[in-house]
């Protein structure tokens, strides 16, 4: 089929898009439904697969840098506080 045959209105285009359009929202809709929405199940589906010691090895080294973000966070949260005070006990 050619690009006129689309552009004509062949209704075979327009059925085969709306069923890939429609199996999309059902997967991704049954993907919502059964994958797990927090750390906690997701521990939980690995150790019952058996994957929780495999899965951690090779991410030990995200360790450090959770910590250097989350301290890079933390100041930064303590920076902008100390200047909105700052700000606010200098306004009239």
């Amino acid at each position: 089929m050619t690009s006129t045959d689309a552009a004509s209105g062949c209704r075979c285009c327009s059925t085969l898009t709306a069923r890939r359009h429609w199996l999309g929202l059902c997967a991704g809709t049954l993907a919502a439904v059964v994958l797990p929405k927090c750390p906690l199940c997701w521990a939980a589906y690995l150790a019952v697969l058996g994957l929780s010691g495999a899965v951690a090895a090779p991410l030990m080294w995200l360790r450090p840098i959770a910590i250097a973000v989350a301290l890079l966070s933390a100041t930064a949260l303590a920076v902008h506080a100390l200047r909105a005070r700052r700000t606010r006990a200098t306004a009239p």
